[in-house]
């Protein structure tokens, strides 16, 4: 099994991101139109989009709207 990713490293992928109307993927289908959001942080151990066995994440269901900061810790590994 890939170890898990060291206290030390998290350090390493501390990020603050922004997500609002303007990051839509789809146009008409923005962040502020829905109740909840699923927030997904992943990193991917060969570089590819979709997630793979052994890729590490985190995963978070959050309630759309408003200016709040959520903390992702990765520490769950895609079977």
């Amino acid at each position: 099994s890939t170890p898990k990713p060291s206290s030390a490293a998290s350090d390493v992928y501390k990020r603050q991101v922004s997500i609002g109307d303007g990051d839509a993927m789809i146009p008409g289908r923005v962040p502020s139109g829905f109740a909840s959001l699923e927030i997904v942080a992943r990193i991917s151990l060969n570089g590819e989009p979709i997630q793979q066995p052994g890729d590490w994440f985190a995963r978070q269901i959050v309630e759309s709207g408003g200016n709040t900061t959520h903390e992702l810790i990765i520490d769950q590994q895609v079977p």
